[in-house]
């Protein structure tokens, strides 16, 4: 019999050396949690009061930069934090006529629409008045199963004799 009392007093013995160390183990984690749990009420506490200061009621806002008189708990000193300045840049674009330039890769039919020949004639002086210009209007057009650019090309006649009356025709 004493040979079976041996192993189980081993036995025992290493049972409470590990109960001891488990024992030990935990209190330490409960230290440990006990310490991260007031830490973490801690900066809740912090931000609720950066909340109230920043989103609170506009007369109770204050500019993060200032600091109070008694913002601080008293014990250890909190650490600094300079808040990082955010510059967005804003970009302002100016509302355009909302039209595209007509693409260079369709095709260009003109139609010229031109002024009569009676319109031709200088009603002063009864000569025959010489193109001067042209104006040239593009947009986009469809015809079923076709997409082009219709160029409308109107040109525009004075007359040399009496040029400087400034009558000047043009079809419309």
């Amino acid at each position: 019999m004493p040979d079976a009392s041996v192993p189980i007093d081993d036995e025992l013995l290493s049972l409470r050396r590990e109960n001891e160390r488990l024992r030990h183990l935990n209190t330490e984690l409960l230290a440990t949690n006990t310490q991260l749990g007031s830490k973490m009420e801690h900066f809740e506490g912090r931000l609720d009061w950066l909340v109230r200061k920043l989103f609170g009621r506009s007369s109770e806002r204050v500019n993060p930069a200032q600091g109070t008189l008694f913002d601080e708990p008293e014990g250890e000193p909190a650490p600094v934090v300079l808040w990082p300045v955010v510059v967005e840049e804003v970009i302002v674009r100016k509302k355009g006529h909302c039209r595209r330039a007509p693409a260079k890769d369709l095709p260009l039919e003109e139609q010229a629409i031109d002024v009569p020949e009676a319109d031709k004639q200088c009603p002063c002086c009864g000569s025959a008045k010489i193109c001067i210009g042209r104006d040239t209007t593009e947009r986009h057009d469809y015809q079923p199963a076709k997409i082009f650019i219709r160029a409308m090309v109107r040109p525009t006649y004075i007359c040399l004799a009496c040029e400087q009356q400034g009558e000047d025709i043009q079809a419309s």
